[in-house]
């Protein structure tokens, strides 16, 4: 196999490729790197394999001269080390920048002069959307690279996915494919960002996300605003703009399953009502198929209400009890299992989860995190289409029973590297 077909099936597979191997570049990548004046020691690979076809979950750009360090000086890019030359909000095209402060390249000189690793990292989410050019902002990342004429590695990460910051995705890979092995001494590394929370102040405008403030807190390094860093102003005030997720889940822990939680009649056909991601599925594998026997009618793993309804029907008339796992937030979703139940003749109960909406997002992007995005985050246009559909459930739909049902949080149910995860900051309802 030549080296082009073995790094782009490892691409395809989801493997990392190091940054100073040969391996396959993109086309866009290979484009972008001969329409500028990047050293011949600079090269653009893809890792993190397929975000969709043709799109990596990131770009990287790294020099063979950048050597591993036990320091990490961690930077956004735009609006924290660049800005727009032509004085708007967005870049025209990818020479349309100029350093945020006069004193950004010295500063960044003299933290390589004083034996840190560079890395300049982004989110870029249009590259998997198709709204942003990576052609254009690698272009641009190879001049401001050449401009500043000392080694520098980027990370531009292209979807949403457990790359994107605030998730760890993307720092714990350059950790492990990108330093030679060496790890990084947390207290003298550092991030800066501007996306720091802080309210609106004078002429600048309120933060647009905590994201960067909450990246760095998730990575465990010390983190300052571009102007806390490159002008040394004190310290700003600033609003996380989320609960923290020890709270959520301390609230969470304190709960208990409810007493009526199992029933004695059987068969049965159980329906779940409940927002994406707020326990529905693990409540429904671990309690009722794992341990009580139930059968399982999903609509992720069926696709379709139909198949829903006749699994449930198959399930029932062989005598198994069923759990239909699925939102069902509104009276119609439900009329159709309530209508089976009475035409075979077996209770149906509610099973009401009461997740609140906060912590239900951030599981969503948890269980994102969880499985290094093979389980893609739901989308907050579909929490939005719940709650506009919701009708509470009632005994007068046909319900023998609503039990109202709390997420119960037991970190002993998750792995050690789980259990830091879910208490990782997220941009959830963002």
């Amino acid at each position: 196999m030549t080296k082009r077909k073995a790094a782009a099936t490892a691409a395809a597979a989801g493997l990392s490729q190091p940054t100073r191997a040969k391996s396959a570049r993109t086309a866009a990548a290979n484009k972008a790197s001969t329409s500028s004046k990047l050293p011949p020691n600079f090269e653009w690979t893809q890792a993190g394999g397929l975000a969709k076809p043709g799109v990596p979950h990131m770009f990287v750009l790294s020099s063979s001269t950048a050597a591993a360090a036990k320091k990490c000086a961690v930077f956004d890019i735009d609006w924290c080390l660049i800005k727009p030359k032509s004085g708007g909000k967005w870049p025209k095209n990818a020479t349309d920048w100029c350093w945020l402060f006069d004193s950004v390249p010295d500063k960044l000189k003299q933290l390589h002069s004083d034996g840190y690793r560079l890395l300049f990292i982004s989110n870029q989410s249009g590259f998997e959307k198709g709204t942003t050019s990576p052609k254009e902002i690698m272009q641009k990342c190879e001049l401001v690279i050449s401009e500043l004429g000392v080694p520098a590695d980027v990370i531009l990460i292209g979807s949403v996915s457990h790359f994107r910051k605030p998730d760890i995705g993307a720092w714990e890979f350059f950790v492990r494919d990108c330093n030679g092995g060496v790890e990084f001494d947390q207290s003298s590394s550092f991030f800066v960002g501007d996306a720091a929370g802080r309210p609106a102040s004078g002429s600048r405008k309120k933060d647009f996300s905590c994201s960067d403030r909450m990246f760095a807190a998730n990575i465990g390094l010390p983190f300052s605003t571009p102007e806390e860093f490159f002008l040394d102003e004190p310290k700003s005030e600033f609003d996380w703009g989320a609960p923290s997720p020890q709270s959520l889940l301390n609230a969470a822990a304190s709960c208990s399953l409810p007493g009526n939680l199992l029933s004695r009649r059987q068969p049965e056909l159980l329906l779940t009502v409940g927002a994406p991601a707020c326990g529905k599925s693990s409540l429904a594998e671990r309690v009722f198929v794992g341990e009580q026997g139930y059968s399982r009618a999903n609509r992720d793993l069926l696709k379709t209400p139909a198949a829903c309804l006749r699994v449930a029907e198959e399930a029932i008339k062989s005598g198994k009890s069923v759990i239909v796992d699925n939102t069902n937030p509104s009276r119609q979703d439900r009329a159709q299992y309530l209508e089976l139940a009475k035409r075979l003749k077996v209770p149906a109960r509610c099973l009401l989860m009461t997740t609140d909406k906060a912590l239900a997002e951030h599981l969503n992007m948890f269980r994102q995190s969880q499985t290094a995005s093979k389980v893609r985050r739901v989308p907050l246009v579909a929490y939005r289409m719940y709650y506009s559909k919701y009708s509470e459930p009632t005994v007068a739909e046909g319900f023998s029973e609503i039990v109202r049902v709390p997420f119960v949080y037991k970190p002993e149910l998750l792995s050690q590297r789980d259990r830091k995860l879910i208490l990782n900051w997220t941009t959830a309802g963002h």
